[in-house]
């Protein structure tokens, strides 16, 4: 039973995805990441033994060790990677409120000039 609700959940989660992607807010090279992510999940879902031989092979002692291991490192990945994308955010908030102060000041002698 659990392979058949795992597999719907990624059914769905994959048809998001896709949709996504075809609106444009998902690249390819993450649409790719994502779909081989949960396929994988599918995968191990309906073959656990999958599992156990990469664990073996890695010299793992039980497989939802290295779950949490690659899941952590997953999790630190991301969170890195969305505070670099935040500081880009915070440079080009910064670099376009500048601008637009710059434009203010500039209309401002315009004017000035112009009234007299």
């Amino acid at each position: 039973m659990f392979p058949i609700i795992v597999s719907i959940f990624v059914v769905v989660v994959l048809i998001k995805t896709f949709a996504r992607y075809r609106n444009g807010n998902v690249a390819l090279s993450r649409l790719s990441f994502w779909t081989l992510l949960w396929l994988g999940v599918v995968l191990l879902s309906w073959r656990p033994d999958v599992a156990e031989s990469v664990t073996r092979w890695l010299g793992v002692r039980e497989p939802i060790n290295l779950m949490f291991a690659v899941s952590i490192l997953f999790l630190f990945y991301a969170v890195f990677s969305i505070f670099v994308r935040i500081e880009l955010m915070r440079r080009e908030i910064t670099r376009l409120v500048r601008e637009l102060a710059q434009r203010d000041a500039d209309d401002k002698t315009d004017n000035k000039d112009n009234d007299s």
